[in-house]
């Protein structure tokens, strides 16, 4: 049987990695075409909604015979195309990657199927023992299992390694212990399954092609329960009678987990993996109703192990997903929770999910005054691991927890350090339900439509993420966008735990913050938020940090700002503001320190140290930075008189400068002032320093002959090339490998920028660069340039070069998106073709027909075929005819 991969192994291996429990990413699917062609694609989705699709994100459908072939958009749907999928290129119709459902018809497809995500009807037991039925089945046109039942046995029950009981163990303190059992009992390492009595057409949706498919949601419904009904009737009898399958004596079996034997399939609903609970049917075991069941498929359990598994099992415990169905503008939480986004193994949920799903944690304290408090890490920490903010917004929170590797599991998290959440209790949940919206705050996420930077929202004193107020962004911005008040800086060090002030109150001061400097004289605009804006406030400020006040107003209006005109004359870095709501009392001042400076003072030069010699030449100037100064004037001259400079820098914004390109041996001058909102201030005392020997290292040269790809060269070639600055000598290196292994020319200490070189090889490839020198040290080289020599026909006078018929291999090769494939013709007055073929000898691309009429040829293939597609990664080959020459070479598409 033909054998067709669209997935090289390092694909394959990619998408692996990628994938995650609910929703699936780029899962190894195998299909078979009519003609019996297997072809491994990819599927993506969650159980609500799925599409099938290869490497390249193109989509994939079935048409009415039943052939895999690729999709177009059709409206609101999608179509299938005559581009079967194995044998065509879906670009060379101009079909366009990513075709999908309309947002609308999916948004119809979740809330078609919103009671399968009622999870409160779940009845699984969270603490104490807590028995898994493991049950395998597999379709009546199925093989049998294959892979030995240890593997499932570690990936359901390990205690060492990355299983669900482990998972569910650290996840829950070690309140839940997730035992699971195999049925039919296995024998050996072989695993026993149920076999059903229909093929596996039956489960999947009707169609032309499948007409013993399944239509409508009832359907669906009553086949899948009924083959669970049918597996559990079989393996009823093998479980022990002892086995306390019960935990919490509800009259409900724990969980049942049911491995169907194949893969997830695209545009499916029924063969995803799900959870649901067995309500259609009367499903007993001992006594005890089957009801909340995990629906999981073989090669994507597999592939992600625990984490899959782990995912369903908390849906089992009540637990909705975290991402978005539909509107997927943002990632709301992302690989930060496993009910988001997947690792595998599976880092933990969030605390809050622990708390109001696992039922792991008894209570969650709220922060109501301002203070320091102290978290430890969610993973290996049962107490101290949360805390939540209630936000001026009505039934919106701010939640806090610290995420850290522990031994286990969030190892795989993109960073370590606290964590701030928004909680919306009256949203109706990041996947539609249930309630309480959770969103995670991030950098440059700064609304609600803006995504920011996920892998990055740890605080941390080490990220140098340490606050997050309304006077930061991104700022604590509530659901609607408007401001939380939330005010929590000096987030610390991420260590054994993470400490961090908080300060509390209906109205925060913005501006100033900290860390400012004004000058005495100018007016500044204060500014706050608050929960409500309404009423006066009284504003004052203090000069020695705090100790005493001095009142600007005591009825302004709280409209947010004030305007604070002619600022006394005084000197203090230890300025405060104070605004104060009258009507409640309630007050706040800046969080930090600022600075108040009745005049600007003048930069002092500390680098070069003045009188300084032996200078490098290419110094870093430094000065004194000043309070206060927007930016800095430098002159740099070689006169102590500044007759002409060498540098006239206005407004440059630090204190520091790198000079460069200095002569040996010489003395500069230089002097800095200040510049800021006052004006101009003086310059400094002119400062100097003496160069000593050449310290750069030159740059390396522009190449000028020979010119890329030059053709027909002679044998003996004068080479030349840029002069650079400050290069005493240059280094040429010729060699017949890209790499430049033992060329076959070194030649160094070259004064000038030309050099001939003889005795070249005829018909030779050969690739050249330069590099400069001087006291200092050496450049890198020069970009490489390639150039091939002329040809002879053997026997005759080598003074005579006469080309003969030859293609060259590409270059560069492998490639992308171009290269250049480079022939000589014996006889250009001869009819030459170039074709391109793809590796089942399909013709991509006629990149040449017709008579030349000259003896050599550069042709560039641009990756694109005869309709003017790009062509996806692979090899190709290129073949040239000319009369009864033929010649064909491979290359390679690497994107």
């Amino acid at each position: 049987m033909l054998k067709f991969k669209l997935l090289s192994l390092v694909s394959f291996l990619l998408a692996i990695c990628l994938l995650g429990a609910a929703p699936l990413a780029n899962t190894p699917v195998r299909i078979v075409q009519p003609d019996g062609a297997e072809l491994d694609i990819l599927a993506s989705g969650d159980e609500f909604h799925n599409w099938l699709h290869d490497a390249d994100n193109y989509s994939i459908v079935q048409n009415e015979a039943g052939y895999y072939v690729y999709a177009r958009q059709d409206g609101e749907t999608v179509a299938p195309t005559d581009l079967v999928v194995g044998r065509d290129l879906p670009a060379q119709r101009g079909i366009q990657p990513g075709i999908n459902l309309s947002g609308r018809l999916i948004a119809e497809k979740y809330e078609r199927l919103a009671e399968m995500r009622d999870y409160s009807n779940a009845r699984s037991p969270h603490t104490g023992p807590f028995n898994n039925l493991v049950v395998f089945i597999k379709f009546a046109d199925d093989p049998d299992f294959t892979t030995p039942i240890s593997v499932y046995d570690q990936m359901f029950n390990s205690p060492n390694s990355n299983s669900m009981r482990r998972y569910f163990d650290d996840a829950s303190y070690g309140q839940l212990d997730v035992d699971s059992s195999f049925y039919p009992q296995p024998t050996g390492e072989t695993i026993l399954c149920y076999t059903d009595i229909y093929n596996r057409n039956y489960y999947r949706v009707y169609s032309p092609s499948n007409p013993e498919g399944y239509s409508g949601d009832s359907q669906r419904t009553q086949r899948e329960h009924q083959l669970l009904l049918r597996a559990v009737n079989y393996v009823a009898s093998m479980v022990p009678t002892d086995l306390a399958i019960d935990g919490d004596n509800d009259g409900y079996v724990d969980n049942t987990c049911f491995i169907i034997k194949g893969s997830p399939e695209g545009w499916a609903e029924l063969l995803w993996p799900h959870r649901w609970v067995l309500y259609t049917v009367n499903a007993m075991i001992h006594g005890k109703r089957v009801w909340d069941f995990n629906f999981q498929l073989e090669t994507s359990a597999l592939s992600s192990g625990a984490s899959v598994l782990s995912h369903e099992m908390f849906h089992s415990l009540g637990a909705p997903d975290l991402y978005r169905y539909n509107d997927n503008t943002i990632t709301p939480i992302g690989i930060w929770d496993l009910m988001a986004s997947n690792s595998n193994p599976p880092q933990h949920m969030s605390v809050w999910m622990k708390y109001n799903y696992g039922q792991w944690l008894d209570s969650v304290p709220d922060i109501t005054s301002s203070g320091t408090y102290t978290l430890y890490p969610v993973a290996s920490s049962a107490s101290n691991n949360i805390y939540r903010i209630p936000a001026w917004r009505s039934g919106e929170y701010y939640v806090l927890e610290y995420r850290k590797p522990s031994a286990n599991y969030d190892h795989t998290l993109p960073a370590t350090g606290l964590l701030v959440y928004r909680l919306n209790t009256q949203a109706s949940g990041n996947a539609q339900g249930p309630p309480d919206e959770l969103y995670l705050y991030r950098p440059h996420g700064t609304n609600t439509t803006t995504n920011g930077v996920l892998n990055m929202a740890g605080f941390s004193a080490q990220c140098g993420r340490a606050e997050i107020s309304e006077a930061t962004v991104p700022s604590g911005f509530m659901s609607n966008n408007a401001p939380g008040g939330l005010n929590l800086f000096d987030i610390g060090v991420a260590g054994d735990s993470i400490t961090f002030k908080i300060k509390v109150s209906e109205i925060q001061l913005t501006y100033p913050h900290g860390g400012e400097t004004w000058f005495s004289g100018t007016s500044k605009t204060l500014a706050w938020k608050a929960k409500s804006l309404t009423g006066s406030v009284t504003l004052e400020y203090s000069s020695d940090g705090g100790s005493s006040w001095t009142n600007l107003s005591n009825s302004a209006s709280n409209n947010g700002f004030y305007i604070w005109s002619n600022i006394p004359q005084m000197d203090s870095e230890q300025m405060h503001v104070r605004i104060t709501q009258n009507s409640n009392g309630q007050t706040d001042s800046n969080t930090y320190p600022f600075t108040i400076l009745s005049e600007m003072a003048v930069p002092e030069g500390t680098w070069p140290p003045d009188g300084a010699t032996n200078i490098p030449t290419n110094p870093l100037l430094n000065w004194t930075a000043v309070p206060g100064a927007t930016s800095y004037q430098l002159h740099v001259s070689d006169t102590p008189d500044y007759i002409s400079y060498i540098v006239d820098e206005l407004d440059w914004e630090t204190n520091t400068y790198q000079l460069n390109y200095l002569e040996p041996y010489v003395t500069y001058y230089w002097r800095v002032c200040s510049m800021s909102e006052v004006g101009v201030g003086p310059f400094c005392e002119t400062m100097s320093f003496t160069t000593g020997n050449i310290s750069e290292i030159p740059e390396a040269p522009a190449l000028i002959y020979p010119a890329h790809m030059a053709t027909n060269l002679p044998i003996d070639i004068e080479f030349s090339w840029l002069a650079m600055p400050l290069a005493e000598s240059y280094i040429l290196h010729i060699s017949q490998s890209p790499y430049f292994v033992d060329p076959e020319f070194a030649i160094e200490n070259i004064s000038g920028t030309t050099q001939l070189v003889e005795g070249l090889n005829f018909g030779t490839l050969y690739y050249w660069r330069v590099g400069s020198a001087n006291v200092a040290g050496e450049s890198n080289f020069s970009q490489i340039n390639r150039f091939t020599t002329m040809y002879v026909v053997a026997g005759e006078d080598h003074l005579n070069p006469v080309l003969i018929n030859n293609l060259e291999q590409n270059f560069p090769n492998p490639f992308n998106p171009s290269t250049t494939i480079s022939l000589s013709l014996k006889d250009p007055a001869a009819e030459l073709s170039v074709l391109i073929y793809n590796i089942k000898g399909q013709v991509v691309r006629n990149l040449y027909q017709g008579t030349p009429g000259k003896q050599r040829l550069n042709l560039i293939w641009d990756g694109k075929d005869d309709q003017g597609g790009f062509v996806g990664s692979g090899i190709y080959h290129y073949r040239m005819r000319s009369g009864d020459y033929v010649q064909t070479r491979k290359m390679i598409l690497m994107k």
